[in-house]
């Protein structure tokens, strides 16, 4: 499979399951090679990369503009920062 385009949806408008099953099923095909395996683990990797690096960073850049850091833990806030589920 070189080349891989899609000219039309493979599931029906609306149908959620046959979407997700399509999805899963490329990325089990995906997942074949060894490339695309590597470089999927490392996407699957990033949300909790960034839940580490993300807060020291703010800080940094708000200490460096001389604002006032966004509340990240406060569940109200939009900025909350929490793992994907």
């Amino acid at each position: 499979m070189e080349h891989f385009h899609l000219l039309t949806r493979l599931w029906s408008d609306g149908d959620a399951d046959a979407e997700q099953a399509m999805v899963d099923k490329l990325r089990q095909l995906a997942l074949q090679n060894s490339d695309l395996a590597t470089e999927w683990e490392r996407l699957k990797a990033l949300p909790a990369a960034t839940l580490t690096t993300f807060p020291a960073k703010l800080h940094q850049r708000c200490s460096l503009a001389g604002v006032a850091l966004p509340p990240l833990d406060d569940p109200q806030s939009h900025h909350v920062l929490k793992a994907p589920s």
